[in-house]
């Protein structure tokens, strides 16, 4: 079972240190975790970063995924022993600046959505979006050189449909997973999204969106040749009865993968202990 789960890395550069964040993932990887899951947006770029350090020291054993969305995120200068630290204390002053920030990000989540069509998922602006190759290959630089790899195991377009890439942005991506430098090819945005306006597309091999402890989403009914990769599975779910979740969403998901994220090492021990 320990094979098809994936360690998601969204937190990695809020852990305030590398060392924290290194601890974090030997452990994953003693305990039989060889896939992780990143994007360019997380952390700015940070998250891929760590995992480049760190695979550094493990070859080409590990596995990962990474995504890339609508506007092109570069990763920030500050090496991450600086970057980390800086980050925690940033978030610890945070809520002492009061009203005048809260206002401040209000105007500037305001001004991203309209900056950033990603950022207000399945309405109809954000799926007419454009996405050219200029956009891709600069990420895909970008990704390769932070990961340190000549390869990722898989692609995903981030919060967006495979429509919203031009003729050229499409032709170059599936020139990257013939050439070897993707393996797989694939799609992660919300389960309602992709529901509504996902359809099939043989440069899609994968979906990645929120799975369920209860059934089979229909996604997996309507694409049954694509693989399925769940994430959200907690929600509702006491700390204790993670690893049993883990358990039935794999059950759920005989031959896809699925995600969770942590902090924290304890948690991890006991998520993946539950499993047997």
């Amino acid at each position: 079972m320990k094979e098809q789960i994936v360690l998601g890395c969204v937190t990695l550069s809020a852990m305030g240190s590398r060392t924290e964040v290194f601890r974090l993932l030997e452990q994953a990887v003693s305990q039989g975790i060889t896939h992780f899951d990143t994007a360019r947006s997380y952390g700015r770029g940070y998250s891929e970063k760590l995992l480049g350090e760190f695979f550094k020291a493990h070859g080409g054993a590990l596995a990962v995924t990474t995504k890339f969305g609508v506007t092109y995120s570069e990763t920030g200068a500050l090496p991450t022993l600086i970057a980390l630290p800086l980050n925690r204390l940033v978030k610890n002053l945070r809520p002492l600046v009061g009203l005048g920030l809260r206002l401040g990000k209000a105007e500037s989540g305001r001004k991203e959505v309209e900056r950033n069509p990603s950022a207000i998922g399945d309405l109809p602006s954000a799926l007419a979006a454009k996405v050219g190759r200029d956009v891709v290959e600069r990420s895909v630089e970008e990704f390769l050189k932070q990961l340190g790899r000549e390869k990722v195991e898989i692609l995903l377009l981030h919060e967006m449909l495979p429509g919203q890439l031009t003729e050229e942005a499409r032709g170059y991506l599936e020139g990257l997973r013939k050439a070897g430098t993707v393996g797989r090819l694939g799609c992660g945005t919300r389960r309602e999204v992709l529901e509504r306006h996902f359809r099939e597309d043989p440069m899609v091999e994968v979906l990645q969106y929120e799975g369920s402890l209860t059934e089979r989403p229909r996604l997996m009914g309507r694409f049954p040749g694509k693989a399925h990769i769940h994430h959200s599975l907690f929600r509702g779910v006491g700390r204790g009865g993670h690893g049993e979740a883990l358990r039935r969403a794999l059950e759920l998901n005989p031959g896809g993968k699925v995600i969770f994220s942590t902090r924290s090492r304890e948690h991890l021990r006991e998520n993946l202990e539950g499993l047997g």
